[in-house]
C-alpha cells in the first residue's frame, strides 16, 4: 500500500484547520490530490492539564472574524464560540470512527458542530449525538468515550508531532514519515490563493526529489 501523500496536523476548534478541510473538499486550483492520500493528524490545542483557551482573547476573535467572509462565501456559517472546549474526546471519537469506517463523515460533522452549530465538543452527550448523526451507534460511542479507549492514541499523536517539529495547527506537509516534516511544510491558513500556491509548491518539491532530499523550507499558508 502506498504511504499517505499529505499529512495534516489539525484541531477541531481551529478555524484554520476547518478552512483547510473546506478548501480541499472544494478542490484546490492547480492541485490534484486524492482524498484517500490525506492523513489527518490530531494535535490538541490544549491538553486537559493545561488552561483552556480564552474565547474572548482579541487575537483569537480576530482569527475567526478574518475568515468569516470566506466561510460565508462558501454557503456556510461561522459562529463565534463563547468558549473553547478541550478536544481530546472529539479526537477520541474520530479514532473510533476510523475503526468503523466513518471517519470522513464524523470528521466533517465535528468541525460543523463547533463552528456552525456552536456545540460543546468537550461533552460526551454532544459527541454521541454527533456520532449518531454521522452514522455511528451513539451508545457504543458513549461507551468508547467513557472508558477513554483512544486516549493514548490521541496523546501519542500529539507527542509525535511536537517531537517532529510541528509548531501548531494547521500544518500541512508531504511525506510518508512524520520525521520528514522539516523538509517541506506549510503552516497556518491565510486565504485560498496563498493556500493553493503553498500546497502546490510543497507537492512539487516532494515530487521532484521523490520525498527524500527536499530543501528544509517552511511556507505560511
Amino acid at each position: 500500500m502506498s504511504p499517505p501523500l499529505v499529512d495534516i496536523a489539525f484541531d477541531y476548534v481551529d478555524p484554520g484547520s476547518w478552512m483547510v478541510l473546506l478548501r480541499l473538499d472544494a478542490g484546490v486550483p492547480g492541485v490534484e490530490l486524492d482524498p484517500s492520500r490525506i492523513r489527518w493528524r490530531p494535535l490538541e490545542f490544549r491538553t486537559p492539564e493545561e488552561a483552556p483557551l480564552d474565547a474572548g482573547d482579541a487575537a483569537w476573535r480576530a482569527l475567526h472574524e478574518g475568515l468569516r467572509t470566506e466561510v460565508e462565501a462558501m454557503g456556510l456559517s461561522l459562529r463565534m464560540p463563547t468558549r473553547v472546549p478541550r478536544t481530546r474526546k472529539a479526537h477520541e471519537l474520530a479514532f473510533h470512527a476510523r475503526e468503523r469506517d466513518r471517519f470522513a463523515a464524523v470528521h466533517r460533522a465535528l468541525f460543523r458542530a463547533h463552528f456552525s452549530e456552536g456545540l460543546d465538543l468537550g461533552r460526551v452527550d454532544v459527541l454521541s449525538r454527533v456520532a449518531e448523526n454521522a452514522g455511528l451507534d451513539p451508545a457504543e460511542a458513549r461507551t468508547v468515550l467513557g472508558v477513554d479507549r483512544f486516549r493514548d492514541a490521541v496523546v501519542a499523536e500529539r507527542t509525535a508531532l511536537l517531537e517532529a517539529g510541528v509548531r501548531g495547527v494547521p500544518t500541512v506537509w508531504s511525506g510518508a514519515e512524520v520525521q520528514q516534516v522539516e523538509e517541506a511544510r506549510v503552516e497556518g491558513y491565510h486565504g485560498a490563493q496563498s493556500f493553493a500556491e503553498a500546497l502546490g509548491s510543497v507537492l512539487r518539491i516532494r515530487e521532484h526529489d521523490g520525498g527524500r532530499n527536499a530543501d528544509p523550507t517552511t511556507r505560511e499558508i
